[in-house]
């Protein structure tokens, strides 16, 4: 083709204005791909960037020698490079920067509402949506909302135009809560005031892209959150193909956060599509928050799981944690436990498993063994 030609191809490529249609065009044949991937084509790549970051979030050391491709890649998104370890020479390299509010970013928290989980565990209020740059928001949750104490907490990473998910970076930092985030051009540092070193998100020699498991994935962390907003549909399709009952975002599974959503109907979807999504822990989660109705569907579907003993139907069900609990209760079982225990066996009236037994019937033999267990304790303390 004659656009193809070596004189054309500048020409052509001046045209693209995005990074993702560079690339595509690279696929197009061997001659574009040479080309762009040449020190000639570099400009491109970054002039693409620049239209996304901004001039002023643009370094001008930057050239067309500086492998184009993959520091436009990081200018834009630091976050998906490996953190590489750093040592601090001295306690002011985390001092806190002052990140000032700004009508803009008032605007943006407000957009934001109701967009990510905000009240359950591991989640918590979104305080700040610090500016990256022109194509890109640090949404920080967990975190201080004064502006002179510096970024501390969980942070997403969203962009500007559309709240797309960019990143949630809780894989990184949930056992570092009191970690604190600086945003610079092309880096980002995390890190404590506690410790002599921290990481470092931004360019590397050997060009190590970190690589992100299938939990956290975008696709998959925002199909929990529209599992969390009662929309089982959408989450459902998002993560076809994957098994629901091993999936976990901010340490919670995929009923945990339906349960959260508030939604019945939700739940029911998620559990005729695969019972074994919930669990014991579930179904303790749905009695503690009050909502029996949906122990009581988390529980019936349980009872529906192939198991190839009556032991594992137990299990599947969660017999074994409240044997747990029985068998350190006895008799003087906590107030909070005696309460679970009754609305365990509220919960499970009228549903039976193979052999006939209803749930109210095993777990009586249950009390009844573990109260036996703890009266042979007993006798044989008494007798040492």
């Amino acid at each position: 083709m004659i656009w193809t030609s070596p004189d054309i191809l500048p020409l052509v490529c001046a045209q693209v204005q995005t990074v993702q249609a560079l690339a595509a065009l690279s696929q197009v044949n061997k001659l574009l791909n040479t080309y762009l991937f040449s020190t000639t084509g570099g400009k491109h790549w970054i002039h693409a960037g620049k239209l996304v970051c901004g001039d002023n979030y643009w370094p001008e050391s930057l050239d067309e020698k500086d492998s184009p491709r993959y520091m436009t890649m990081i200018f834009m998104c630091p976050w998906v490079s490996e953190p590489q370890k750093v040592i601090f020479a001295n306690k002011d390299r985390l001092k806190k920067k002052r990140y000032p509010f700004t009508d803009e970013e008032h605007a943006n928290l407000e957009r934001l509402r109701g967009w990510a989980p905000e009240s359950m565990p591991h989640y918590s209020e979104m305080h700040r949506a610090i500016k990256v740059h022109n194509g890109a928001l640090m949404v920080v949750q967990n975190g201080s909302s004064l502006e002179d104490e510096g970024i501390e907490g969980h942070i997403y990473f969203v962009a500007s135009k559309d709240l797309r998910l960019l990143r949630d970076m809780f894989y990184f930092s949930h056992e570092t809560i009191t970690a604190r985030w600086i945003v610079s051009p092309g880096r980002i540092l995390c890190g404590s005031e506690y410790h002599t070193h921290g990481w470092l998100f931004g360019p590397r020699d050997d060009k190590q892209i970190h690589t992100l498991h299938r939990d956290e994935s975008a696709k998959t962390v925002l199909a929990f959150w529209a599992a969390f907003r009662g929309d089982m549909e959408t989450a459902l399709r998002d993560l076809e193909g994957l098994p629901l009952q091993d999936l976990s975002v901010h340490c919670m599974d995929l009923c945990h956060h339906t349960i959260e959503s508030g939604s019945i109907d939700a739940l029911s979807i998620l559990l005729d599509k695969e019972p074994a999504a919930g669990n014991h822990y579930n179904f303790v989660h749905a009695l503690e928050i009050g909502r029996k109705d949906m122990a009581r569907l988390i529980l019936s579907k349980s009872t529906q799981i192939k198991a190839r003993t009556l032991v594992e139907k137990y299990q599947c069900i969660g017999w074994h944690k409240i044997s747990g609990w029985l068998e350190y209760g006895g008799h003087s079982m906590p107030k909070d436990l005696k309460r679970l225990m009754i609305l365990y066996k509220e919960a499970g009236e009228g549903i039976t498993i193979e052999g006939g037994k209803t749930i109210t019937d095993i777990l009586n033999e249950l009390m009844d063994e573990a109260r036996l267990k703890m009266c042979r304790v007993m006798r044989t303390i008494h007798r040492i």
